[in-house]
């Protein structure tokens, strides 16, 4: 069947979603102009059978047999494993390279591009197991890099508007490209607010309604505009029996945006490095490694717990958890979680959520409640980290913690 936009609407005339649908074919047979139409007008497209599914399980096998032999460059975040700035590694490239050097990817965004060179960006990661599911957008610009719409709302203000006009008359065309090494269509993967990037959303889930999920196969190719609004899957709906692996990578054109863009992703991956070489000593050590540098360059971390000298299982499951604190900037501290709890109280200091991941999982079955205070998506994350508990979650407002 030859490749087509394919529309669906609401009872009312909406346009739900459109992508490229071309299934059944070997290689991907919708015309660039299509393409390209897509990416600028709702920000998002699926390329279907971009690679062959063989061609992606090599992938897949690839990158297990190298992960195997470097199991330093693992970041443990919360729900989520990551090896930041993977194509930085020889073996990953050539791994990777039915993808990084395919033909018909390069015909498929050659309208997009309108005939201007563009390159890999150094902002590339493997996701296992990863569930991101709050809403949010990719772009960074130099130094104000935020994950949430709160934080993101006023980036004009402050840094390069990528909304704005082009200080250099080059206009905003950074993509983001991912492809999942197993078959989705059975399960949750990737949702986007269509035509998302076309405007600063204010808050977190103001998308939440109209969004769009989408289910790629083995071989589908998903491209998104890095202002576009999307979420990973907060829960896994399918067993896999396996590892979940997500492989993306940015391709731009060079311009004042990409030039912060890059600059400011180059920071976050070197931090991400040296924090997942440092978890491994903590984990190898079996105690409390204070992080010489930063999280995200502006906090001190704590990391490790129990003697455990297996990685990254650092709280074994016959620990009795208490309580979780976090620290944010300003000194505050939220108390995020009670269970069983012991003859005093253990409490962990620690600057972002997603590093409790290595320290948690062994008491996931454990916990029995959770407490949630302030953060609007962080509840659900709960939810999902600790099957049996009950999640009671206080909204504040971040800036009254103090």
């Amino acid at each position: 069947m030859a490749g087509r936009l394919r529309h669906a609407f609401s009872s009312t005339g909406c346009c739900l979603f459109w992508h490229l649908c071309a299934r059944g074919t070997a290689a991907l047979t919708a015309s660039p102009e299509d393409v390209g139409q897509m990416l600028r007008i709702m920000g998002y497209v699926v390329l279907p059978n971009l690679l062959t599914e063989e061609t992606v399980v090599q992938m897949r096998a690839g990158f297990q047999t190298w992960r195997a032999k470097h199991p330093d460059a693992l970041l443990e975040e919360v729900l989520a494993r990551t090896v930041p700035d993977i194509l930085s590694y020889p073996e990953i490239q050539e791994a990777f390279k039915p993808l990084l050097s395919s033909p018909s990817l390069d015909a498929a965004l050659s309208a997009y591009f309108e005939g201007q060179p563009y390159r890999i960006l150094r902002h590339s990661d493997v996701g296992v197991n990863r569930m991101v599911g709050h809403w949010h957008k990719d772009y960074a610009v130099l130094g104000h890099r935020r994950r949430t719409m709160k934080h993101q709302r006023n980036l004009g203000t402050r840094s390069t508007d990528v909304w704005g006009p082009p200080a250099d008359g080059s206009p905003y065309k950074i993509l983001r490209l991912a492809i999942y090494l197993q078959d989705h269509r059975n399960g949750r993967a990737l949702s986007v607010i269509q035509a998302s990037h076309l405007r600063n959303d204010s808050e977190m889930g103001s998308g939440e309604i109209g969004h769009v999920a989408l289910n790629p196969s083995l071989g589908d190719l998903i491209v998104w505009d890095m202002r576009l609004t999307h979420r990973g899957a907060l829960r896994n709906t399918q067993d896999y029996g396996t590892d979940r692996l997500l492989f993306t990578y940015s391709l731009a054109v060079d311009n004042s945006f990409t030039e912060e863009h890059e600059q400011e992703s180059i920071s976050r991956e070197e931090a991400q490095k040296k924090s997942a070489l440092l978890s491994s000593l903590s984990a190898a050590q079996g105690g409390l490694v204070q992080k010489e540098s930063p999280c995200d360059g502006q906090h001190c971390c704590l990391e490790g717990l129990s003697a455990a000298p297996q990685r990254p299982r650092l709280l074994g499951p016959s620990h009795s958890l208490s309580w979780i604190a976090q620290r944010y900037r300003r000194g505050s501290e939220k108390l995020f979680a009670a269970a069983d709890r012991p003859p005093g109280p253990a409490t962990i200091p620690h600057a972002y959520t997603e590093y409790y991941g290595p320290l948690l999982d062994g008491a996931r079955e454990r916990v029995q409640h959770v407490l949630q205070v302030g953060g609007s998506f962080a509840a659900q994350v709960w939810r999902d980290f600790f099957p049996n508990a009950r999640v009671w979650a206080v909204a504040v407002d971040d800036e009254d913690l103090a």
